[in-house]
């Protein structure tokens, strides 16, 4: 199983669909902390994946 790091800065919140498609993630995993979950868009964005979707802490 391969693991990699994508950081997404603030501003990936448009683009999280995409980023996902292009790097093959099988599971995003969220820091709850992340400033990314503050933003209304992104609970869009995540409903559109086709992964499952982690928010740790």
């Amino acid at each position: 199983m391969d693991t990699r790091l994508i950081a997404l800065g603030g501003d990936a919140t448009a683009a999280l669909w995409a980023i996902a498609a292009s790097a093959g993630i099988d599971l995003l995993l969220l820091d709850a902390a992340s400033p990314l979950l503050a933003r209304p868009s992104v609970w869009t964005s995540l409903e559109a994946l086709d992964c499952p979707v982690l928010v740790g802490r």
